[in-house]
């Protein structure tokens, strides 16, 4: 089964929240449920998110057991290379396929995404908002 799961930083403290996202009229909010050893629901947070920081776990992890989300900040390598490249991690919804990918674009034959999964080490190095500097590298 596909795990959903979004994150967001929260209004106020500026912590990093993860959970469900639902929106209130113009208000995001992502609910955090916790769970016991059998997995019923036993508390539900819910918090007030900045809506531009929301963003969605992409179903992969890193070679570090790190989850993947929407604006994150990763290094990819191929398997015989010693070069790492940055890239940032982006829903193309607004370009021809709906689908996560890396921007800038990986040139190869099928989804950036895909392929690193398939043919490369993967290591997330941080995210847009907390570390905006890691892209300049590649500017």
């Amino acid at each position: 089964m596909r795990e959903i799961k979004f994150r967001g930083k929260r209004k106020g403290n500026k912590e990093w929240v993860y959970g469900g996202l639902f929106y209130c009229d113009d208000t995001a909010l992502i609910v955090e449920s916790l769970r016991n050893y059998e997995g019923e629901i036993t508390l539900e947070e819910y918090y007030e998110v900045d809506p531009e920081t929301v963003g969605q776990y992409i179903g992969i992890k890193d070679d570090n057991d790190k989850e993947i989300y929407e604006s994150d900040i990763i290094c990819i390598r191929e398997f015989n290379s010693l070069d790492w490249e940055v890239y940032q991690v982006k829903y193309h919804g607004h370009r021809d396929y709906p689908a996560f990918d890396t921007e800038p674009t990986i040139d190869c034959d099928c989804n950036g995404i895909s392929y690193a999964t398939a043919c490369c080490n993967i290591e997330k190095i941080g995210n847009i908002f907390d570390n905006p500097e890691l892209l300049e590298v590649t500017e």
